[in-house]
């Protein structure tokens, strides 16, 4: 999951810089929806990853795909040329609560056992909750 994880962030950041505002919504979906096809083709494996991987070298699992979002997010603010002003100022902090709540709530699917196309649904609606807030605060619209 990790390298399809890393391949879609690969993939948006060879396009052309400014196309990349317009072309994220498509690749975070595209991202999301395979590796919401890789969970459910290994749904045991992911109950275990998130509920019995603690102590094994798998614990962090989740911790590390929320330092590769931050890692990309730190790229895709350069690409957009993003200045932080004073009251809304984004931190190393605030990103990675933010990418970890995301892959939090998208492994929800995952802990409440829904039926793939449901969870593709919520799945959906949450990248849209995500992107309209990195849009608000970001402000690349467009």
């Amino acid at each position: 999951m990790m390298n399809l994880f890393v391949k879609t962030q690969e993939e948006f950041h060879a396009v052309e810089p400014e196309r990349q505002p317009k072309e994220m919504d498509d690749y975070v979906m595209s991202g999301m929806d395979e590796m919401l096809d890789y969970i459910y083709d290994n749904f045991t494996a992911f109950q275990l990853l998130l509920e019995a991987s603690y102590g094994t070298k798998f614990q962090n699992f989740v911790e590390q795909l929320a330092e590769v979002e931050a890692e990309y997010t730190y790229k895709f603010m350069e690409v957009i040329h993003f200045q932080n002003e004073e009251e809304n100022e984004v931190t190393g902090e605030f990103i990675h609560i933010m990418t970890r709540a995301l892959f939090d709530s998208m492994f929800e699917v995952v802990r409440h056992k829904m039926e793939k196309e449901t969870a593709r649904k919520y799945v959906h609606m949450l990248e849209k909750f995500n992107y309209a807030g990195w849009n608000t605060i970001l402000k690349f619209e467009v």
